[in-house]
């Protein structure tokens, strides 16, 4: 009956949308053979370049295609363009930082930047800094920006909002997020628009919808500075809104040991 079933699966597999024409791309093809006492996930070869998943139970086979589908969806997606912004000059930022290596560093391989050098070098990108930082602003703050590198993925960028109702630390740290709002470094204007619908949902309020724009902005630039300044290995910022402006408010910068 296996046989059977393992022969049937194959011919599905290269079952042409129309008789005698190649699809331009293999259908997506899983099956379920339930056994007892191996629940691993074996492969079927259809021919030495393709396989079908055998999952041990239907649920599995089910989340596996949902992976599928929600994966063609992200492909078919408009990607964007990385958006030029004014007023931005990361090798000036660039500058700030490296200029404010402390002396006798050790071995140590990194360093945290002093508010002022932070200041100045987010000054270089267009954004505005307080001009002490402020030990409340977790509390308050509207939105928290953090840039971190994946050992797999590299530099991402991760976007919380606040609501009316709790701060940005709090929601930060009690909510259980259903949608991660991250995205790859450089963000697209694209990922951008999609970082923000992320966060938004996961703020539970749509009260940051008057700042969208102003929170972009800063996003964007954060972006482009994660990207063109390598020496920045971790920022963790926290902005406020002020008649249109982001300011940034509290937060640290981690600086990678310059070579040499």
């Amino acid at each position: 009956m296996r046989v059977a079933i393992s022969a049937a699966l194959c011919e599905v597999a290269n079952d042409p949308p129309t008789p005698g024409v190649r699809h331009p791309y293999e259908k997506p093809v899983v099956a379920n053979f339930l056994t007892t006492g191996d629940y691993r996930v074996r492969c079927l070869e259809v021919d030495p370049e393709r396989e079908i998943p055998i999952y041990p139970f239907p649920e599995q086979a089910v989340r596996a295609l949902a992976k599928v589908i929600a994966y063609h969806e992200y492909r078919d997606k408009d990607p964007g363009v990385v958006p030029e912004l004014d007023r931005i000059h990361t090798e000036k930022s660039r500058d700030v930082i490296l200029a404010s290596t402390p002396m006798g560093m050790g071995d140590e391989p990194s360093f945290a930047l002093a508010w002022p050098a932070l200041s100045d070098a987010l000054a270089a990108i267009g954004l505005q800094a307080a001009s002490e930082p402020d030990e409340r602003a977790e509390e308050y703050a509207a939105f928290h920006v953090t840039i971190e590198t994946d050992p797999l993925f590299g530099p991402l960028l991760r976007l919380h909002l606040s609501s009316e109702e709790r701060g940005v630390a709090v929601l930060r740290r009690t909510v259980t997020q259903t949608l991660p709002a991250v995205r790859l470094i450089p963000l697209t204007d694209a990922d951008a628009r999609g970082i923000w619908s992320e966060a938004e949902v996961n703020s539970g309020s749509a009260s940051m919808e008057p700042h969208r724009d102003t929170v972009l902005d800063a996003v964007l630039r954060m972006s482009q500075w994660g990207e063109e300044v390598p020496e920045v290995i971790r920022a963790d910022l926290y902005f406020a809104v002020d008649r249109g402006k982001a300011i940034c408010v509290a937060g640290h910068v981690e600086v990678a040991r310059p070579n040499g």
